[in-house]
């Protein structure tokens, strides 16, 4: 009995000792926290990642700048465009106040002689033909027709000597000088303003802009050299 206890005893012994002399297991550290921590670190690293997140916000940069750039050009071109329309405004102003002054001209002759009634017909014609015209150059070139048309006029009107002492005509002629002299400096301020809109309209950027929201050239006012007869003045009479 004591050796089958003794058996049993060394029976057990090896299971016993292995199982104090067994290593006991490490629990071992989750893989998960580390893969994910490197698949972030590699992720920010990563060009195709970087450059896809700096293109979210650069495209729509780029066109926010593009839209201030257009906002800008546009409101400048607007701003040449008013300019020009406000200094054809200020010489249209002294264009129609010579033709009424020219009708209150044509009534004031009687037109006794051939002479007369031949520089007033011409008088009526020039004035006729310059309220015709709708654009720039032609309106100019008729105007300086009518500038001579009033210069012949009052060269007939001094060969009457009862006409040539009408401190009425002597008056009317006097404005009609003074007009001339605000038309030519009205109509070279026009042509600058215009000039300066057409430059920046055909230049760039301008020039891209107008291409898509439309901007048209601007004509010039034709400035003619005034004939001697319609240069000439005379001293206001009293």
């Amino acid at each position: 009995m004591a050796r089958a206890f003794g058996d049993a005893a060394g029976a057990m012994a090896p299971a016993v000792g292995r199982r104090r002399l067994g290593h006991r297991s490490r629990p071992r550290k989750r893989g998960s926290s580390r893969s994910y921590s490197t698949a972030g670190f590699r992720a920010d690293l990563d060009p195709a990642t970087n450059g896809g997140r700096i293109m979210e916000w650069v495209i729509p940069a780029v066109v926010l700048l593009l839209l201030i750039w257009a906002v800008f050009v546009r409101g400048r071109l607007v701003a040449l465009q008013q300019a020009a329309v406000q200094a054809w405004a200020d010489l249209d102003e002294p264009l129609r106040r010579r033709h009424e002054l020219v009708s209150r001209l044509v009534a004031a002759v009687p037109g006794r002689t051939a002479r007369e009634k031949k520089s007033l017909d011409g008088l009526t014609n020039a004035r006729r033909h310059a309220a015709a015209e709708q654009e720039p150059p032609a309106i100019g070139k008729a105007e300086a027709e009518l500038s001579a048309a009033i210069g012949r006029a009052f060269e007939a009107v001094e060969q009457d000597p009862d006409l040539s002492v009408d401190p009425g005509l002597g008056r009317l002629q006097a404005e009609l000088s003074d007009l001339q002299g605000r038309i030519g400096r009205s109509a070279r301020a026009f042509n600058e303003a215009a000039r300066a809109y057409n430059e920046a309209r055909t230049g760039f950027p301008g020039g891209f802009l107008a291409y898509v929201v439309r901007f048209d050239l601007l004509q010039y006012y034709t400035v003619a050299e005034a004939k001697p007869e319609a240069a000439r003045t005379a001293p206001a009479r009293v």
